[in-house]
This record gives C-alpha cells, structure tokens and sequence, in this order.
C-alpha cells in the first residue's frame, strides 16, 4: 500500500457501508412510505355508481389495478428480509407460532377463490390481506430496538396529523361548498334528487369520511393513531423530557375527538374512555401486570368471550339490541347466520359476503350492505368455519406473543456509527417518498389544471403534517436532532392498546379489511412482535438453504402475480376506463367493444361482460320495419350480443344480480315473457325483500296480461314494505300504497 493510500486508510473516519444491512434498512423505509401513501387514499375493486349517458366524468381514483400494484410493492420488504438471510451469514430470522399460523390462514384464503361467485373481487381483496400480512411479517423481522419502533410510532402520529388537516379541511372547507352546489352535483351524474340513489349520494356529502369508505373507519383510526400518540406523550413524560414535547403531543388528542364528535360516529366516542381507562390501569399497575402476564391474557381473553356472549344472548332474547346503530348490525349477523348455514365449511368466498347478503337479510333491514360489520363474523361467513378457526387461532396466538413480558435490549450497537443528520432525513426520505407515491397513485391528471393545482396543495398539506408529526415524535432533542434510542415501553403499550381497541371497533365495523387500514393495523402489530421476540440467540454465521429456497419460491409468486394478474387487470381497467368515457358520450357501440377487450384480458371480472351487454343494450332503439333487411339483420346481431355478454356474466358470476335484472327487461322489451318471467324470478330468489324490484315485476307481469302472477308480486311488495322502519326511505308512502291496493282490487284472483 503506497504511503497516500496508507494515510487515507487511517484518517478518513467514514464507515464502509454494510451493503446487507442496507437491504433491511431499505425494506424498513419502504414499508413505512408505502403504508404512509396507501392510507391517504381510499381504494376501490369497482366504481360504486354506474356510469350513466350524458353523465360528467368525476376524478377517477385508484382501482383495481392500483390496488394490485400497491399489494406487489408491499410484498417487497419480505422480500428484501429473504434476500438479506440469503447473503448475509450474520443474520438471523426470527420465528414464532403466530407467525407460522399465518400461512393455513393465508392459504384457505388464496383457496377460496375456487369456489367464489365474484372471483375478482375475491382475487384482489386477497391480495390485499396476503400483502398487510408479508408486511407484519417483514416489521417482525425488522423492528429489532427501540429507534425503530420510534420510527414506526413517529409516522402513525404523522398521519394522525394528516387525518386531522384532512377531516378539517373537509368539514370547514370542502363540505360547504359540496352542498351548495349539491342539486348541480345530482344532475350531473344523472341522478333523480327525490331517488334513493339521490338521497344517497347527499347524504355522502354529509359524512366526514376522510380516506376511507364510511365516516365509521375514519373514526376507528382517528382513535388507534390518537392513542399511539397518547403512548408517546407518556413516555416524554417517563423520560422527564422538555414538557413542551408532550404538551405537543397531547394536543392532538383534543383536536381528534373534536373531528370524531363530526363523525357522529357513536362507539368511536365511547372507545377514547377504554382508551383511558386501559392507559389508566397500565400506568398504576403496569408491573404487576407484567408479573402476572399470563393470568392477565386470561383474564383479558375471558371478558371478551363473556362480552360477546353477552351481546348475543341479548340480541337472541330481545331479538335486537340497544340503540339504532347496535340493532342495525344485530340485523346483519342475524342473516349472517342463516349465510353461515348455507355454506358452513368452506364459506362463500372471501370479498363475497356482499352479493349473497341480500338473499338472506330480515325483511326489516333494507341496506345493501357488503361486510357484516364484525371481523369475526366475516372470516366464519367468507371462509366458513375452516378459515374462522384458523384466523381465531391465529389471533389469539398473536395477543399472546404480544403480551408477554420480553424485555429488548436498550439499543442494538452498531459497528458503524450513523452519520449526523442520517437518521432525520431518514424521517424525511420515507415522508417524502409517501407523497410521491401517493401523488403517483391517487390524482387523475387527465382533470383540469385547477384541479391538479389544488389537489398538489393538499398534498403538499399533508407532507408538512406527516413530516412535523414525524419529528415530534423520533427526535430526541432539537439541539441534537438525532432519533431517540432510549427503551420507550409506553409507545409499545400505545400501540398494543390502539390495536387491541382497533379490534374492538372492527367488532361492529369494517375499517380493519380496507386496504389501507389493514397495512396500517399489521405494520404496528408486526413492529410490537418485532420488539417483543428480542435478538435471536447467537449461532454460528451460516448461509440459509431454506431462505434461499423461500426467497426463490416467493420471487417466483411475486413475478406470477405481477405476469399474469396485476399487469392483465392494468390493462383491462385502463380499457374499461376508456369504454366509460365512451358511454358517457353515447358511443354505445365503441363503449362495448372496450368493456369486451377489458374482459378478454381480465376474464375474472364477471363485470367487465355485464358493462358491454349494458352498453349495447342501451343503443336498442324503435322496432326496425320488416321490409328494411340490413337493418333487421343488424338488430338481429345486436340482441344476439346482449344476450351473449349477459351470459357470460351471469356464468362467471351466479350472483351478480343486475345482469339478471338488466337480462329480464331485455326480454320485455324483446315481447319474450317466459325468459323474462325466468330471470325476473331468479331475481326475486337473489333479492327477495326489495319492495321496488318486486313491484316492477308486478308491472312487467301486467303488461303481458299475466293478472293474477301480478296481483301476487303486489301483495308481497306490500307485505314486505310493512315490514321496513317507518323512518325507513325505502319505505312507500300511504298515497304510494293506496294506489297499489286499488290496483291489487282491479286484479283477478
């Protein structure tokens, strides 16, 4: 070595990089922006409102294809895990038998799409599950000192920040706006104002959703990230730190239940007091708890089954439960039930509850609801009483392990120290890296210029949120702006009590299976395993045979899924993009060869099928003359491929009920009434309470002078119609029923 190099070997005090702790480092960062982004968006398998002529295109917002997209990213970290063990010989894996659980319940859950009706919406909300579940996986593997799990608790309170600049900027900004322009917003999208559909569509103006689906969800992660929060103000306290850093932190509790009282969310205010109450009880007898830890699981575990049991029997005995909201989910589990009984072992399918609910709901419950509102109930329904076991087992294996009194190490030395400022813009880099991703994901920038310009404000709103909350939490002090390294047992206690009440909330609520939600709740759950497991024993450095293997095998699903699910449906739904712009315009022939080109790509998606017959349905114009031979054989050809695209909807789906319904009011029109008479049953099998189908069958009976069916299907609209809430909208008016007594009289027995 010459004497230069020499000198520069000895000086220069930069560390060499540990290019295998990098890969880890990089699944860590990953994780946490890819979460970060997916929960400043709300993810969709198909638009809720169908697309209707002459209507204005609305900003599209991530699909399917995004949402598959999204679950392969998510995956990456386990895999970076893999790869780390594959090379590195120092590095060790660590296991449990909550984590070994994992894989039957993964399993029977991939299997069900064999036996699903919608096989894509069962396709993608696996992988949506299958993804949050690789990521606890990865943080249980990764999260091995207290600065990482700082890091974690830092961007959860980031996005409570987030959540709350969003619910305010909606409900003091957005909403006022909406509803003044609300009767202009209706016409637009083709909507009746005095329709259900109408009423509907106002009333989600109305609710302070944030980025979820219900006003519900929004409050369920309100209070699982306020208490995160809450768990870091305490340790500020514990540590005897500045007490402007809690006064900071606690601050944000107050303004959350503020947002939660907008919500009008009524068990999200009663879970802020369990909140307390199990912080209160931690923070007096905290190590007696940890002394007696598996008598304290029991005794947690029992009064959950004695509370669960106590609901039901309330509900079985009172035949519903206290207040509107309770008795409504009581209605869902009830049909719930008789769901379960029908397909007992195997379930319907996961992602299936919704197309095969309406069949057996009570006759009080008009909503068309997709999820029963119970996780539990939804595992036993979709995955009958296989997956229920198995996600039971799996769950209270999982509790266990996060409870039991395994103290970490203080810090994890490292034999290169981190360069000033590294960790920080560490914060920085995955807070910025969220945005990026969730600008790339989630803004249509086919709008306007005004449109994109305020949407990059917001996200620009959100960054400064996320980066702010992120601060507050991991730096130690502002003079030395490094990530705290100091034991922070109440961050893990905030967490274990947010997630623990986040279940609870999910017991009458279904935030817990959107996309976003669910990466969140698994990142955390996997980062406080991570912490308890500790450091694997020392074993002599070897290379793993058997992490090669699984880093193979998983390489090669993950490059399978891409191939030949998630790259099939970016296209499909780009070409069903196309095809809605088609229909809007009235271009009713090229709508349905984009919606055909979209199924021959994607042919799991029944829907892509029904929007072609839907579409070249609504071209059907007058009767042609029968001296005009060209156009006879053209409409000729057109009812053939309505039909056509009908049935092979209905095929690849049993239960989609509107190609059914859209298949009998094509054989009305067609002056068919066997076939009509044939699909309008299936219809009323499929959906048995639904007053309007069931009075718009009686009409379509009349016209072909088929009285006494008529008369019949009237009796029952009426008889079902008495059974709904009088407060219920569904609900027909006396003057409405009034009209249908007369006509029922007119008619012949």
């Amino acid at each position: 070595m010459t004497k230069t190099r020499y000198y520069q070997a000895v000086q220069d005090p930069r560390p060499a990089i540990d290019w295998c702790a990098m890969l880890t480092q990089l699944a860590f960062g990953l994780a946490l922006s890819l979460v970060a982004a997916r929960c400043m968006l709300l993810e969709t398998i198909r638009d809720p409102f169908e697309i209707r002529v002459n209507s204005t295109a609305i900003p599209s917002g991530p699909g399917a294809d995004t949402s598959l997209i999204f679950d392969l990213l998510c995956c990456l970290p386990a895999i970076l895990v893999l790869l780390r063990r594959s090379l590195d010989k120092t590095y060790t894996l660590r296991w449990n038998w909550s984590l070994v659980l994992i894989l039957p319940l993964a399993f029977w859950m991939s299997a069900s799409v064999r036996w699903a009706d919608d096989k894509f919406a069962d396709v993608i909300s696996t992988a949506n599950f299958l993804s949050a579940l690789a990521l606890l996986w990865a943080m249980s593997q990764i999260v091995r000192s207290w600065m990482r799990l700082r890091i974690v608790a830092a961007v959860a309170y980031g996005l409570l920040l987030v959540f709350l600049v969003r619910g305010f900027y909606y409900k003091f900004v957005e909403m006022p706006m909406l509803l003044e322009q609300q009767n202009k917003l209706l016409v637009q999208q083709g909507f009746d104002p005095s329709s259900f559909a109408g009423i509907q569509f106002a009333r989600k103006i109305n609710e302070l959703m944030g980025f979820n689906s219900s006003a519900n969800s929004f409050a369920g992660l309100l209070i699982l990230l306020m208490t995160i929060g809450i768990g870091v103000a305490i340790q500020r306290i514990k540590d005897r730190d500045d007490p402007g850093w809690a006064v900071a932190l606690a601050i944000s509790a107050p303004l959350a239940i503020w947002l939660l009282i907008y919500t009008h969310s009524k068990a999200a205010l009663v879970m802020p007091v369990l909140v307390i109450a199990l912080l209160a009880i931690l923070w007096k007898w905290h190590s007696p708890i940890a002394r007696q830890s598996k008598r304290g699981f029991w005794i947690g575990f029992s009064i959950l089954i004695l509370a669960i049991a106590a609901v039901i029997g309330h509900g079985l005995y009172h035949h519903g439960l206290p207040t509107d909201s309770l008795n409504f989910r009581w209605r869902y589990w009830s049909a719930a039930w008789k769901m379960f009984l029908r397909h007992p072992i195997r379930g319907f399918g996961w992602e299936n509850f919704g197309p095969n609910y309406v069949r057996d709901r009570l006759p009080v419950a008009s909503e068309e609801i997709r999820d029963p509102h119970n996780f539990l109930v939804r595992f036993f329904v979709e995955l009958g009483a296989i997956g229920g076991i198995f996600a039971i087992a799996w769950l209270t294996r999982l509790w266990w392990d996060l409870t039991r009194p395994v103290t970490p190490p203080a810090t994890i030395q490292t034999p290169n120290p981190t360069p000033k400022y590294g960790e920080t813009l560490f914060l920085g880099a995955i807070a910025l890296t969220a945005i990026v991703i969730n600008i790339a994901t989630s803004l249509d920038f086919e709008q306007s210029t005004a449109y994109i310009t305020l949407e990059m404000i917001k996200r620009s709103l959100y960054f400064c949120a996320l980066i702010i909350g992120c601060l507050v939490v991991g730096l130690r002090t502002l003079e030395k702006p490094q990530i705290d390294q100091r034991p922070a047992p109440w961050i893990l206690y905030g967490i274990l009590v947010g997630a623990g009440v986040f279940l609870i909330h999910n017991l009458i609520e279904f935030s817990l299976f959107e996309p976003g939600p669910c990466c969140l709740f698994c990142i955390l759950i996997g980062a406080a395993l991570g912490i308890r497991l500790g450091n694997p024993p020392v074993r002599k450095p070897h290379i793993s045979r058997s992490a090669i293997a699984a880093l193979a095998a998983t390489g090669a699903i993950w490059i399978s899924a891409l191939i030949w699910i998630a790259i099939p449906t970016a296209r499909a739904e780009s070409a069903a993009e196309l095809g809605d712009d088609q229909l809007r315009g009235g271009y009713y022939q090229a709508a349905a060869e984009e919606y055909g080109y979209a199924y021959q790509l994607q042919p799991l998606n029944a829907d892509y099928a029904y929007r072609a017959g839907r579409a070249l349905h609504f071209s059907i114009g007058p009767p042609v003359p029968l001296s005009d031979a060209h156009q006879l054989d053209h409409a000729v050809r057109l009812k053939k491929e309505i039909i056509a695209w009908y049935s092979i909807a209905i095929s690849k789906d049993p239960a989609l009920l509107a190609a059914y319904h859209l298949r009998a009011i094509f054989w009305l029109q067609m002056d068919d009434p066997d076939a009509m008479i044939a699909d309008f049953n299936k219809v009323m099998e499929l959906n048995p309470n639904d007053v309007s189908l069931r009075l718009e069958y009686a009409h379509d009976l009349e016209m072909f002078h088929l009285r006494s069916q008529a008369k019949k299907q009237f009796q029952l609209a009426l008889a079902y119609n008495d059974q709904l809430d009088p407060a219920e909208p569904k609900r027909l008016s006396q003057a409405q029923v009034d009209t249908i007594n007369k006509e029922i009289d007119s008619l012949p027995d």
